[in-house]
């Protein structure tokens, strides 16, 4: 019982059953389809490759560089991929954005339809001729790993605008920007410390959240995409300032030590920081 890949024996072929034999592939000179044959009291198989051949590949695509590094969230580009070692590749993935070749690729280079994705510092994966899929590493000679990224999210405004009224008592509210991505993407809001919920991504340059209930005034908006955060936004959010309309009792001694109880609204959520109460002295006429 024998068994030959490329016409040369495999080492160690062995029957297992009428309907299937093993053996140790024997090396090749370079990445090839090979044809195998099974000979068995003398008589050798037939039907050539229809049967299933085997493929020889370099088991690690080797990139050096990639053109361009970055590019919008829409996709719709081509990205030429340098390196070695990409004659047996079918298809190529940039993180979990599809990249369909634009055309057979060479042994050292590999240009892809880039399609929609967020992110930022991917990596890239290709399937090669027979299905094996592998991750793409990074040459020796490059000065960095080879990576792709989409262009960050950016943030332009917040409606209800910020000359409308913001509720201690939380309200929903649209950010506004660009580089959201062009599918439904995970995006995390948060305003000064606190996280908001309900973050859900409504289009590339639209997001609607909740604000938490809270108090004070310029806080920080910040979002993330996907791995990516938005710069600084020229804006920031204010919850409305505390009103008073009555204080109970409104009269006492001039020495104080008297417990009051201020009415309004706008002094915070249960839970939150303590208003500070500061009485300003007048001389009545």
């Amino acid at each position: 019982f024998e068994i030959r890949v490329g016409g040369v024996t495999c080492t160690d072929s062995t029957w297992v059953s009428n309907t299937v034999g093993t053996c140790t592939v024997p090396p090749a000179a370079a990445p090839s389809l090979a044809e195998v044959a099974v000979i068995a009291g003398g008589q050798a198989s037939q039907g050539g490759l229809s049967g299933g051949g085997y493929t020889y590949i370099n088991p690690i695509p080797v990139a050096s560089k990639v053109e361009p590094s970055e590019g919008p969230p829409g996709g719709g580009m081509v990205i030429a991929v340098t390196g070695q070692s990409f004659a047996f590749v079918e298809y190529v993935w940039v993180g979990d954005a599809h990249c369909p070749l634009a055309e057979p690729p060479t042994d050292n280079q590999i240009l892809c339809i880039l399609g929609q994705g967020v992110g930022a510092n991917l990596g890239l994966k290709v399937r090669l001729v027979g299905g094996i899929i592998r991750n793409m590493t990074t040459s020796l000679g490059a000065s960095s790993p080879v990576k792709y990224s989409f262009y960050p999210p950016t943030l332009s405004s917040l409606s209800p605008t910020l000359s409308q009224a913001f509720p201690t008592l939380g309200v929903q509210v649209i950010i506004r920007g660009s580089n959201f991505g062009s599918f439904a993407t995970p995006v995390f809001v948060r305003v000064g410390d606190t996280a908001a919920s309900n973050s859900v991504w409504a289009s590339d340059s639209s997001v609607t959240c909740t604000i938490a209930p809270g108090t004070g005034s310029d806080l920080p908006i910040s979002l993330r995409v996907a791995n990516q955060d938005a710069p600084p936004p020229p804006f920031s959010f204010s919850f409305d300032s505390p009103v008073i309309t009555s204080v109970r009792p409104s009269l006492g001694p001039a020495s104080g030590i008297l417990v009051v109880s201020v009415h309004g609204y706008n002094f915070g959520p249960p839970g939150g920081e303590l208003p500070t109460v500061s009485l300003t002295r007048g001389v009545l006429g």
